[in-house]
């Protein structure tokens, strides 16, 4: 059963790539990285899942990630019917916000590089050091895909040789997602128009698949001192977690403070404005998963806790079950439409494509792997301003018309 279930998630995870490369829509990221957890998920439930967890906690986890991949396949097949028409990038080549978003660009980066060698890590996620200067790194790293277009290579590696310093000397690796997801959003755009079918596509997909997967299996290795696929110990807090459940605890029905918590990540700025007028909003941070992987979070392999303050994600459709118990398929429905809305925003014209491609690609991954306090917490800021100088750009006109001209 176990074999059988494993197999069958990872064909239900290209039904969902295929579809979303007929309609060529980028939720197409999304399903990519559900085929790839898909995988990794079946590596680890049939090798030493199945012996440690016991068959009944993989079957539960297999089971769920059924249901819910199920049900983001009807909403995909109730909601994802119109065949998108390609955007017109090349016009970009001329757009002379470029410069100045350049130069915020090296300088934010470089800057943020700095202080972060400087400081811990525990200093760097609650926010302090280099917060002002990484939020503004991450507004601007959008540039990265306009690198990408106009094939200014050097720039690209410059960019590269930056990340993997910060890699290097900091425990931080969040950040390479600013330099990666630009890229690889653009790629993946670029493939879906370009292949003449999906054998094509998929094709031309794979090879850039193993060159990512190896550059994440490098810093995997670098952060945990394992050498393994990237993302596998997700699995393994999911099946602690359900096995937890299974000894004795219950499930729990409607338990929505995971999703407070990507509300209040997104309103964080707006929070922090209204507290200057006096108007004090502070939303509850307890944590949006009960139980963590002590392993992860503590480095303590043998025991786990329940209500860390920390949270430690294990793919969005364990984050499902946690929530919704027996229901999660129904959560999984809702959000899928929800993420559908997302992912035709954002290729609705060339400046949607390009301006989101950073925030949109981290939001996106972050959701996916069931950080959804972190998929807006930690970029808080830095969607309301891409927000605000895409409005400015293509509604307001402020920077000459569709922002070519200054």
């Amino acid at each position: 059963m176990i074999l059988v279930l494993s197999v069958i998630n990872i064909l239900l995870a290209v039904i969902g790539v295929y579809r979303s490369y007929i309609k060529k829509s980028m939720v197409i990221l999304p399903w990519i990285i559900i085929f790839y957890f898909s995988i990794t998920s079946a590596m680890v439930c049939l090798s030493t899942g199945w012996r440690e967890y016991g068959v009944k906690s993989v079957n539960v986890y297999l089971w769920n990630w059924f249901a819910c991949t199920m049900a983001f396949l009807v909403a995909d097949f109730l909601f994802n019917k119109k065949e998108r028409k390609k955007v017109d990038l090349q016009s970009l080549f001329s757009w002379n916000l470029a410069i100045p978003i350049e130069v915020i660009f090296w300088l934010t980066f470089i800057v943020t590089a700095v202080i972060l060698r400087n400081q811990d890590y525990t200093t760097y996620v609650r926010g302090g050091g280099a917060y002002f200067w990484q939020n503004m790194f991450q507004f601007a790293s959008f540039i990265v895909f306009y690198f990408v277009l106009k094939k200014q290579w050097i720039k690209v590696s410059v960019a590269f040789l930056i990340m993997i310093a910060i890699i290097v000397f900091t425990p931080v690796r969040s950040l390479l997602f600013f330099i990666v997801m630009p890229i690889f959003v653009y790629v993946i755009y670029q493939y879906m128009y370009s292949a003449k079918d999906f054998k094509f596509f998929f094709a031309r997909f794979i090879p850039l698949s193993i060159l990512g997967l190896f550059v994440a299996g490098v810093l995997s290795s670098i952060r945990f001192g394992l050498i393994r696929l990237p993302e596998t110990e997700l699995t393994d807090i999911s099946l602690d977690v359900i096995n937890y459940y299974n000894s004795g605890e219950s499930l729990p029905l409607f338990y929505l403070n995971s999703w407070q918590h990507f509300f209040d990540g997104l309103m964080a700025p707006v929070y922090n404005g209204l507290r200057m007028f006096g108007i004090d909003i502070s939303p509850d941070l307890a944590p949006s998963i009960p139980l963590v992987n002590a392993s992860i979070n503590g480095g303590q392999s043998d025991s786990l806790y329940v209500g860390e303050l920390g949270h430690n994600p294990a793919t969005l459709m364990h984050d499902f079950l946690l929530s919704f118990g027996s229901f999660a398929f129904v959560e999984a429905f809702v959000y899928y439409f929800f993420l559908l809305k997302l992912c035709n925003f954002i290729q609705k014209n060339k400046m949607s494509l390009m301006l989101f491609s950073t925030v949109f690609g981290w939001h996106i991954y972050m959701v996916m792997r069931g950080a959804l306090d972190n998929a807006c917490s930690g970029i808080g800021y830095s969607i309301w301003y891409v927000a605000i100088f895409y409005f400015l750009v293509e509604y307001v006109g402020l920077f000459g018309k569709n922002g070519e001209t200054l």
